[in-house]
């Protein structure tokens, strides 16, 4: 047996392994970016851009955790540790779909919403003394960004999303 060939056979069982366990980091994500949402929800933190964008990347990030949830959750209850998964329903493919599509949309958002923030951060400190950049420390306008950030992803994934067609082949004998 080649290197090339243990190679391929080692990472095919790490990735096996980890397909099985991505859910436990997955849900730990999800709590800190919950409890992350209930603290810069606050109304005493909340009237600042920085914090509406970071409120976005919160949700994007949760949001963008399900599939990895429902992933590890289906490999440990459904098919176990180490047992074969039987092909699945096509009511299975359709829902792994739509949860691929709306981890790739808020993947994609969240890393934009970092950008912005770090974009909107940077003006908003070079420019505190300039009256006509007031806008940018006004939480409206963080929700804007977000809002229009979500939607553009969105709009990148339903265009990608919709180039394929899943068709039910019936029962495999």
């Amino acid at each position: 047996m080649s290197t090339g060939n243990v190679t391929v056979e080692i990472s095919g069982d790490v990735n096996i392994f980890l397909s099985k366990i991505i859910f436990a980091p997955a849900i730990f994500a999800m709590c800190i970016n919950v409890f992350h949402i209930f603290i810069i929800s606050r109304r005493s933190v909340m009237p600042s851009s920085t914090n509406a964008i970071l409120t976005g990347i919160a949700f994007s990030d949760i949001i963008f955790a399900l599939y990895y949830v429902k992933s590890g959750i289906h490999a440990l209850l459904i098919t176990g540790l180490d047992k074969c998964e039987s092909a699945a329903s096509y009511e299975m493919v359709v829902l792994d779909w739509v949860l691929a599509a709306i981890t790739d949309c808020f993947r994609r958002s969240s890393t934009w919403l970092c950008l912005f923030l770090a974009v909107v951060r940077t003006i908003s400190v070079k420019k505190v003394l300039d009256k006509s950049f007031s806008f940018l420390s006004n939480a409206k306008f963080g929700w804007k960004v977000s809002s229009i950030i979500i939607f553009i992803s969105s709009l990148l994934t339903v265009a990608y999303v919709f180039r394929y067609q899943i068709e039910d082949v019936g029962d495999i004998q």
